[in-house]
């Protein structure tokens, strides 16, 4: 019988403050202002949801609370999982592709405000981590197998 595998503090100390940062962006301007519609200087994440038709921005609002919600559990929990870690890399891998494309915008697309671009960084380095923490699990987990 295995032991659980903690989680290294690294990894929970980037969850966690992942967790945070990735909430508090959500209420910061997504886009900069834009000389075609004012109203994307100010749209946040949450008025989005009201002032783009909502289907897109729901779907990314939903996105994002998953993805915090994720990194919280990663944090807390005392072993760790690669599946957790892939839920997460799936989820900032769409919510990258969100990102990027701005779906449900005016062509051109406005540029990345203030929320918008910590959202992008903050998406590119929980990828990282994730897949950092998968391949710690995996060679672990393979040394714990040969040590046997």
């Amino acid at each position: 019988m295995s032991t659980p595998r903690a989680l290294t503090p690294l990894f929970r100390q980037v969850y966690a403050s992942a967790a945070v940062v990735a909430f508090v962006a959500t209420f910061a301007p997504l886009f900069s202002p834009y000389e075609a519609s004012e109203s994307y200087a100010t749209m946040n994440l949450w008025s989005a949801t009201s002032e783009m038709g909502g289907d897109n921005a729901v779907l990314g609002l939903v996105l994002m609370l998953v993805l915090v919600s994720c990194l919280f559990v990663a944090a807390a929990r005392e072993e760790r999982s690669p599946g957790l870690a892939v839920t997460i890399i799936t989820i900032a891998l769409f919510g990258l592709l969100m990102l990027i494309t701005k779906p449900g915008t005016e062509t051109p697309a406005p540029s990345l405000g203030a929320g918008g671009a910590v959202l992008l960084g903050l998406t590119i380095l929980l990828i990282a981590a994730a897949v950092a923490d998968v391949t710690d699990q995996v060679v672990r987990g393979l040394r714990r197998t040969r040590e046997a």
